[in-house]
């Protein structure tokens, strides 16, 4: 009888302890994943890319907190400010490549002039419309709107960033619901690169299309 008893007692201690190693197994590579700083592009078997952060990579398994927005172009996923971010276990299988890159949390607008931010009245191939550039929590965000053009909707521009006196930032439409918001007849991606003038009250500038064609574009206050 007490042989039994002990025999139960060291099963259960076991069961405990493989409990624990189990659990340990699952919780250690969520918590990494948690506090790694690593951002990527992941481009899946499907050929559509995707933003990752915090990777952890254990065994066959990719864990991270993956993008909601993907898109077959690897720009559009580059510069999209619109994807939620959440915890995700991938297949490593399904993953075709996985491309590191420095993690832009930090914006590069600590120096940022606030005659720089505002509405402005632009012009791009003789569209005009309204810019508007505002700050927040650190981050600069934008919108443009045209009268006559891609059906007078707001658009919500992407990847903006201000250095010094040059600001960039991305006007695209990368899913088809954006497309027909826009009443584009096709997806689309514009670079836009300008220069502002001392007084912040002018900025000109060039923008690249799809087709690497380059325009020239001027917002004024």
């Amino acid at each position: 009888m007490e042989t039994e008893t002990r025999r139960e007692k060291r099963m259960r201690i076991t069961i405990v302890i493989l409990s624990i190693l189990l659990a340990g197994m699952v919780i250690v590579p969520v918590i990494r994943t948690a506090f790694t700083s690593y951002k990527a592009l992941v481009l899946d078997n499907e050929g559509s890319y995707f933003l990752a952060r915090n990777i952890h990579l254990c065994g066959e398994t990719l864990i991270c907190r993956k993008s909601s927005f993907t898109s077959k172009k690897k720009d559009a996923a580059l510069s999209d400010e619109t994807g939620t971010f959440s915890l995700s276990i991938l297949p490593v299988k399904n993953i075709k490549n996985i491309e590191f890159i420095p993690d832009e949390d930090d914006p590069e607008n600590g120096d940022l002039n606030a005659a720089y931010l505002g509405r402005y009245k632009i012009n791009v191939q003789g569209h005009d419309g309204t810019l508007a550039l505002y700050e927040k929590n650190g981050r600069v965000y934008g919108t443009v709107r045209f009268r006559t053009w891609a059906n007078g909707a707001t658009e919500y521009l992407k990847g903006i960033k201000i250095s010094g006196k040059t600001i960039r930032f991305t006007r695209s439409a990368t899913t088809v619901k954006e497309m027909r918001r826009l009443g584009a007849n096709n997806l689309f991606t514009q670079k836009f690169y300008g220069t502002y003038s001392t007084s912040g009250k002018r900025i000109w500038g060039q923008f690249i299309n799809d087709r690497k064609e380059k325009y020239q574009w001027e917002a004024v206050k």
